[in-house]
């Protein structure tokens, strides 16, 4: 894994350039603590965007603790903006993000003056003075009465490129503009899908001590493994193709690819490394469900007796496990990545003793809880994590996706360094009730979190301003 990101980053990098005088973006305090807002529930002109994208805010809303009031340095004139835009159609398609995308672009808008309104059953339009643009809804938003939509629909294909071309081929939308999430910006190894496969035939937890090396096997002895995925040919390409098509279909047609989706998941510190197992950097889930499991196989070996009992006080019978809602019984790794913290952080079971079964299993009975949803509410993990420096090896994913665009000739949102450094603004647990194993713990989509979107904004402007000389040489006003 580690050798197909650093074969990837060799293409490009995040890193402001020096010598061209621009600037490239970097989080500054917000002004008088005061960052831009993405909500728009409780703003003026927003009758439209409140119900539209209400479920958006609750589903994502962030728990956690620390959150900055920060300000990308990268401030665009929504004039302009408006300008850029002005008569065109805006459609985001794609991943479970992209209503977030939707709706903090359009939020942006709104909170410098525009009003949203409906006026057709297919669009919510933004106006500001004579400028208006129009922004295309999912099924789940159209019609009188529909309740707000939490995520668009990959049941109606918007993650392939199919929905592309008939949007291209749609009269009514045209000119329009198409920001692309795919799919693929988030999706797993071939390794971890040939891990989570075999745990998820293993009867009991006791199982996993038998399977020798499990990280070993699934990671170091399997060449495809080491390979960044046929996807790079695959799905992303068909799509990458179809937004070169859409753009060329006519004057201020405009497909654009936005491969930005960082994850800042936590994990056991050292426990990957000390068996040699080097994938992505911290922050990927891949990394976080690795490191659980680690851990525990690592406990297991230590005293499988000892190592079962403890995990049965927080409700684990088995290695299976889901990545959204888990069911009773299932393996939940931010619970393990929880306990983990909580033996580390108390000084209960360090060093050597971490993998100690017996320790952690008596700092577990000694611990208080009134039963297994006891000891997850106050164990589980709830924070996402900050990273430090730019290892950006998680990222091997955006870089195929934008490697991809790149050859196709298709601009791309680039606002993976913005996203980068802001951990505080996912949902963590979301719904914030840390006792379920329903609770879904999410350290990848993000929250509407003022001031978080600024990045994607600036990226917008900039492809927009990129496009517009193609454009008006297209409709007869070039040289």
């Amino acid at each position: 894994m580690a050798r197909v990101a650093s074969h990837i980053l060799a293409h490009e990098t995040n890193a402001p350039a020096a010598a061209d005088g621009h600037d490239h973006g970097r989080w500054l305090p917000a002004p008088n603590g005061t960052a831009q807002q993405y909500d728009c529930n409780f703003a003026a002109g927003a009758a439209e965007w409140r119900r539209v994208c209400s479920g958006v805010v609750a589903k994502y809303r962030s728990f956690q603790d620390g959150a900055r009031p920060l300000q990308w340095s990268v401030q665009p004139d929504v004039t302009r903006l408006m300008t850029l835009l002005d008569g065109r159609h805006v459609v985001v398609v794609g991943d479970s993000q992209a209503m977030t995308v939707l709706c903090a672009l359009t939020c942006w808008f709104i909170g410098k003056g525009a009003v949203s309104n409906r006026t057709s059953t297919k669009r919510m339009t933004l106006s500001l003075g004579l400028l208006v643009n129009h922004w295309v809804l999912p099924a789940c938003a159209r019609g009188a009465g529909r309740a707000a939509c939490e995520a668009m629909s990959n049941k109606d294909g918007w993650c392939t490129s199919k929905v592309v071309e008939s949007m291209r081929r749609d009269e009514e939308l045209a000119p329009l503009v198409m920001l692309y999430n795919s799919c693929d910006s988030y999706i797993t190894s071939p390794g971890f899908s040939y891990f989570k496969d075999r745990l998820g035939r293993l009867g009991s937890i006791s199982a996993l001590a038998e399977w020798e090396d499990p990280l070993g096997d699934s990671f170091l002895r399997r060449p495809f493994s080491r390979e960044p995925t046929a996807f790079s040919t695959g799905r992303a390409a068909g799509a990458m193709q179809s937004l070169r098509n859409l753009s060329e279909t006519g004057c201020g047609y405009l497909g654009v690819s936005n491969p930005a989706m960082i994850a800042h998941f936590p994990e056991v510190p050292s426990v990957l490394e000390s068996q040699n197992v080097s994938i992505d950097a911290p922050g990927s889930y891949e990394r976080f469900v690795l490191s659980a499991f680690a851990w525990t196989h690592a406990l297991l070996q230590d005293n499988e007796t000892a190592a079962v009992s403890a995990f049965s006080l927080l409700g684990i019978v088995r290695p299976s496990w889901s990545t959204w809602k888990q069911s009773a019984g299932n393996y939940d790794p931010p619970t393990v990545v929880g306990l983990a913290q909580w033996v580390l952080q108390t000084g209960r079971c360090t060093g050597s003793s971490l993998t100690s079964a017996s320790c952690v299993l008596s700092a577990l009975t000694k611990f208080g809880g009134r039963g297994p949803a006891d000891n997850r509410r106050l164990l589980r993990a709830r924070s996402c994590a900050a990273f430090e420096g730019e290892d950006t090896r998680s990222e091997w994913r955006q870089r195929v996706l934008r490697s991809v665009a790149h050859q196709e000739g298709v601009p791309f949102l680039d606002s993976i360094r913005a996203r980068r450094e802001r951990w505080d603004t996912h949902p963590a647990i979301q719904s914030g009730r840390v006792s379920s194993v329903q609770a879904v713990f999410d350290c990848l989509h993000v929250s509407l979190q003022a001031g978080f979107w600024d990045g994607e904004i600036a990226a917008l402007s900039s492809v927009l301003e990129k496009d517009e000389r193609r454009r008006v040489a297209c409709m007869g006003g070039g040289d």
